[in-house]
């Protein structure tokens, strides 16, 4: 029943009883005292449930009661409540210090104290249930080392006196002993389980069954607790009158009593009810283990009974020599488990049957177990068969027949090695996975944490094990994180959860979270797991690829744009230089003057194709110089207005070498882009040099800035994929990794010198490659062109200005032209005529366009497709550029000029061995 007493220690009567009124209607029983020494009096008497304390008391005043309780082990465990009227901290601390558990102010409020006495008293029932289980823990504890000596020993002597030790643990007692009846019952024997005085453990002593007070008790079959002097009759000793204490625990085997546990103590009253609960476990124990000590005599006694259990044992039993480690004999297990039998057993030793993969050789086992009483080891035995038995072995020396032997046990592990090593493979998967793999339990506490978490994010396993994972959620996404756990639990399964989590550097990291829910093997929740990808360079490549479309739309749109540019372009030039051919001094300066200005237009535009247009990577012959010039072209007009000056000491007899030209000019302007941007950054304003000369069996190109230059720790990461210094939206962090690729892939080297303040050089080696190949594309700068004569040719375009500059070009030296705006046009023309000396047609026109027209006729067989001179604004996609892989024919890239034009048709013509009035013709100059 539940003790809701409590006493209250006040002078003052008219407290006492309003605190009586106020308690008692709440079920408390009070009792009141009204100096200190009664209050001592009756808590050391009536052990109360609380004591309500007074400071100001006569007699003795409140903190000596308070101190005096407290060092009472009758009255230490009773919480004590201080009533004060004083303010002072130095009071409270002073009522602390002598072990009061709380306090409270005068005048108080009555709810106030009732919920403070309600708050004590339910944390004195916690700490009395945590008592009990930790008793309990500790009992069966006891129990179970008691069982394991029993299961594990039959030696009677050993096992009591582990029995005696581990009683120690739960009973203070002082002697401990059995006692048990002899045959015929004519006298007990008694044998003391712990050293005391000059007895040893183990020692028996014999008491006459007639007049032992302790055989009546025995008989009697049920336990005794008790303090008399009759008890001395318990134990033999010279300090026999020193026992005020006893209990006496019959042990019965098979409702038959053979004797007593008894329990000794130099104190009164010494033993609790509980003491004599855990008495009769461990009674039963003793009983247990005088019986199999009875057995184990018996089983001793007969050879037959031995071999029986010998034979029949579930484990592996070899004997051996523990000098040559012969085989002596097994039992039935081993020859079934082995396959050798008896006699080929007994001929072999042990080295002949432990594996020669076991880490333990049979010589090093042998020398341990005679070093030691008892080896305890994993080896493997090999069978007939060739094949090895995974085995624990248990081996020690024992006395057999007067001779000593190794005594084997060994069990098959097969199936538990199997399951060791998939435990093992999981770890292993676990342990390595690229994954942050965390476990938690149902309270959120971190249980477990693998290598992949500690690289994502930097907690080691040992200071993360064991701490809430909030510590990784940012605060506004805790909530947000509860209701998935919700979800979670609910579902079982919740997959690629993307949100973010903090590094232990502060850093956010952004992740994707698989959540699973752990169960038992009864289907209980116990945590979840948590499989964690970081998703920081995935969001990366997004964001790249994202960049990369925009760069392929402004490319798509920059190609549209040129190719609608070059074709008035086209005219312009073309016409341009007609006009040339006629007008005089004055107009032909100014002609000159807009045939120059559309040709840089050309050039620009040119420019812009090449790094729009799609390129299928190949080597040709390059300039370098040529295309160093080009991106400077490119780049002239923004680098002159942010104050860049850019000094060329480009070698004009540089040698030409194979490469990719627009590789390499993406490369050149990487760099040249990466110094005018820093240049403007840092200083507004700045100047270049770029230089280019031959070495030996290279070509040298060094680009040397006056920007910032780079810090020291920076070099070394300079052309590694996505590492930039500059803001957030103006870098990729590719471009310099991509042009050391390339200049890699050309079999060249790429380095960069640089000093903080004092600008960069990045210097590029390219081998010098000789190469006699050629290009069929058509880029003449001539000012010569060859006059064309009397021929049929047929111009495809869709557009009216370059079909008119057509045939102005070529209707003036007797030429018959016929103009077609598209390909279903050409070929009526081509079906009508028949045949064609040449055939310009452009690539991209409606209904069918240049490459169309030109597979109907070699899918037809006809010769006229060996005349074909394709023409185009712009070359960018990949269905053209494949076509221009297969096929020779040759390219004019418009804007082109009368030149271009002419000397195309000279080389289509020339080819022609038939046409040998075609050889020699006259060549004019315009300009």
């Amino acid at each position: 029943m539940e003790n809701n007493s409590i006493l209250i220690v006040e002078d003052e009567k008219k407290t006492v009883e309003l605190l009586k009124l106020q308690l008692q209607s709440e079920g408390f029983t009070i009792t009141a005292a009204y100096d200190g020494e009664e209050g001592l009096q009756k808590a050391k008497k009536e052990k109360p449930s609380l004591i309500i304390l007074d400071i100001m008391l006569p007699k003795i005043d409140g903190l000596e009661v308070c101190r005096i309780l407290k060092n009472d082990s009758k009255t230490k465990n009773i919480p004590v409540v201080i009533l004060t009227c004083r303010h002072d901290m130095e009071v409270r601390l002073e009522g602390f210090k002598k072990g009061a558990d709380d306090y409270i102010v005068k005048p108080f409020d009555h709810r106030e104290l009732l919920a403070r006495i309600n708050s004590i008293l339910r944390l004195i029932k916690l700490q009395n249930t945590l008592k009990a289980s930790i008793e309990e823990v500790e009992r069966i504890s006891v129990i179970n080392e008691i069982n394991k000596a029993i299961s594990s020993s039959l030696n009677l002597e050993e096992v009591l006196k582990i029995i005696g030790c581990q009683t120690k643990r739960l009973i203070d007692y002082d002697l401990i002993s059995v006692a048990l009846l002899n045959k015929g019952n004519k006298f007990v024997k008694v044998r003391t389980l712990v050293p005391h005085a000059n007895i040893e453990v183990g020692e028996e002593f014999y008491i006459p069954f007639e007049s032992s007070f302790l055989t009546q008790n025995i008989t009697g079959g049920t336990t005794l607790s008790f303090s008399d002097k009759k008890i001395l009759e318990l134990s033999v000793t010279p300090d026999l009158d020193k026992v005020l204490s006893a209990i006496i625990v019959p042990l019965n085997v098979r409702r038959k009593t053979i004797g007593s546990l008894n329990i000794g103590s130099y104190k009164e009253n010494a033993f609790s009810t509980t003491e004599l609960e855990v008495a009769n476990q461990i009674a039963s124990q003793v009983a247990i283990a005088m019986e199999n000590a009875r057995l184990y005599e018996r089983v001793s006694e007969s050879e037959k009974n031995y071999h029986q259990l010998f034979d029949n044992a579930l484990d592996l039993i070899l004997l051996h020599d523990p000098e040559t480690g012969s085989v002596i004999g097994g039992n039935r297990k081993v020859i079934e488990a082995l396959g050798f039998s008896e006699d080929e057993l007994i001929k072999m030793s042990m080295s002949d049957l432990i594996s020669s993969s076991s880490s333990l050789k049979a010589e090093e086992i042998l020398r341990k177990i005679r070093d030691e009483e008892e080896l305890i080891f994993e080896t493997s035995y090999k069978k007939k068969d060739g094949l090895a038995l995974p085995v624990e072995v248990s081996a020690k020396l024992i006395d057999f027949h007067g001779k000593q032997l190794v005594q084997g046990f060994a069990r098959d592990i097969t199936v538990r090695k199997q399951a060791e090593k998939e435990l093992h493979f999981l770890a292993n998967i676990t342990t390595n996975a690229p994954l942050a793999i965390i476990g938690t339990d149902n309270d959120g506490i971190i249980t477990s944490w693998n290598k992949g978490a500690e690289i994502i994010f930097g907690y080691e396993t040992e200071e993360i094990t064991g701490r809430a994972c909030e510590i990784l959620i940012p605060d506004e996404l805790k909530i947000q994180r509860n209701l998935i756990i919700q979800e979670a639990l609910l579902k079982g399964l919740l997959e690629e959860i993307e949100t973010e989590r903090i590094a232990k550097s502060g850093e956010r990291v952004p992740v994707k979270i698989t959540y699973s829910v752990i169960r038992d093997e009864k289907g209980k929740n116990i945590g979840i797991a948590h499989i964690i990808r970081n998703i920081l360079q995935e969001r990366e490549l997004q964001r790249q690829l994202i960049q990369s479309e925009k760069l392929s739309t402004m490319g798509q749109l920059v190609s549209g744009v040129a190719h609608e540019l070059n074709n008035p372009l086209t005219g312009i030039i073309g016409f341009t230089e007609l006009l040339m051919l006629e007008v005089n001094k004055p107009l032909y300066n100014d002609l000159k003057r807009i045939h120059q200005e559309a040709s840089r237009a050309r050039r620009i535009v040119q420019n812009l194709l090449s790094f729009a247009r799609m390129h299928k990577s190949e080597k040709t012959r390059v300039d370098i110089n040529g295309i160093i010039n080009n991106v400077l072209e490119l780049k002239s007009y923004e680098m002159r207005v942010d104050n860049i000056e850019v000094i060329s000491d480009l070698d004009l007899n540089l040698p030409v070498t194979l490469g990719d030209p627009h590789q390499l000019q993406q490369v050149f302007l990487n760099i040249i882009n990466n110094a005018h941007q820093s240049m403007t950054s840092a200083c507004q304003s700045g100047s270049m040099i770029i230089r280019t000369y031959s070495k030996e069996t290279s070509l040298i190109m060094e680009f040397i800035d006056t920007g910032p230059g780079i810090p020291k720790e920076n070099i070394t990461k300079i052309f590694d994929p996505f590492f930039t210094t500059k803001e957030v939206g103006k870098g990729t962090g590719l471009g310099l990794s991509l042009s050391y690729g390339i200049i890699k892939d050309h079999g060249g080297y790429i380095y960069v010198k640089s000093e903080e303040s004092k600008g960069a050089c990045f210097t590029i080696e390219l081998p010098l490659i000789i190469d006699n190949g050629c290009i069929n594309e058509i880029r003449s700068y001539s000012s010569e062109y060859p006059v064309i004569r009397e021929l049929d040719i047929l111009i495809i375009d869709d557009e009216d200005t370059v079909l008119q500059l057509f045939k102005e070009i070529l209707s003036r030296e007797e030429n018959r032209v016929e103009l077609a705006k598209d390909g279903k046009i050409a070929l009526e023309k081509i079906d009508s005529k028949g045949y064609f000396h040449v055939i310009i047609c452009d690539i991209k026109m409606p209904n069918m366009n240049g490459n169309e027209l030109y597979n109907l006729l070699k899918s037809q067989q006809s010769e006229l497709i060996e005349n074909f001179i394709f023409m185009s604004g712009a070359i960018n996609d990949f269905e053209t550029l494949s076509f221009f892989d297969r096929e020779i024919n040759p390219l004019l890239l418009k804007p082109f000029s009368i030149s271009e034009v002419l000397n195309a048709i000279f080389k289509i013509v020339n080819k022609k061995k038939d046409c040998n009035s075609f050889q020699d013709l006259e060549k004019i100059k315009i300009f």
